[in-house]
């Protein structure tokens, strides 16, 4: 009963249409988990709006020396991580 199931739904070449959206919906839901996956390894390593945030407090709309140096300090640090 299991084989026949299977060979229906999966490999019946009556159906080819049936086929193709149940691997294509297969293969939506594997890079689907994989993408999950990556989204949250991602967020560990680097929060670009925390150097948002950090500028936009010690500014206060103004960008002074010491803001834009700890900027810099933080783009350098990302492409530390990234190399």
């Amino acid at each position: 009963l299991v084989a026949g199931v299977f060979d229906h739904y999966l490999f019946n070449m009556d159906f080819p249409h049936a086929v193709t959206i149940f691997w294509m919906v297969l293969g939506m839901a594997v890079a689907g988990t994989r993408l999950a996956v990556e989204d949250t390894e991602e967020k560990e390593h680097v929060d670009r709006f925390a150097v948002i945030d950090q500028f936009r407090q010690k500014s206060a709309g103004i960008p002074t020396d010491e803001v834009l140096d700890d900027v810099a300090g933080a783009i350098e640090a990302v492409r530390a991580e990234r190399s």
